[in-house]
């Protein structure tokens, strides 16, 4: 997959039209003529749009999926509520319920490595 097709991929799944995802950073044009591949973004441009989409900077080089930044996530929920984007209550929900997850996963870890622990000092 191209990185263009890995943008295009990206964008649509989180429900962005290209002049939502692209802001004021580069034109809505150039954002086509990459998704197309008929141009190759710089660096900077390239962390610009993963961080609009919440994803780690580098994750649109890769096919490897990408764990949304919660940051990223943040910004394009604040950027939405204040666009008074349709979106924004199913966009929330989700968010919510996808940190609540990730908090549950993070405390099974927690209490995982405390009983490691607690076995390794018992030896």
């Amino acid at each position: 997959m191209t990185i263009g097709q890995r943008i295009r991929e990206a964008r649509l799944n989180r429900q962005m039209t290209q002049q939502e995802l692209v802001g004021d950073f580069i034109t809505r044009n150039m954002l086509s003529k990459i998704e197309n591949d008929a141009a190759t973004p710089s660096v900077r441009t390239l962390e610009y749009l993963a961080g609009a989409m919440g994803l780690p900077p580098g994750s649109l080089l890769s096919d490897a999926p990408a764990e949304p930044r919660p940051e990223g996530r943040l910004e394009t929920l604040q950027r939405m509520l204040e666009t008074r984007d349709p979106r924004f209550a199913a966009c929330l929900r989700d968010a919510k319920r996808e940190w609540s997850e990730t908090g549950l996963r993070l405390l099974e870890l927690e209490a995982n490595y405390a009983q490691r622990i607690a076995i390794f000092e018992e030896l």
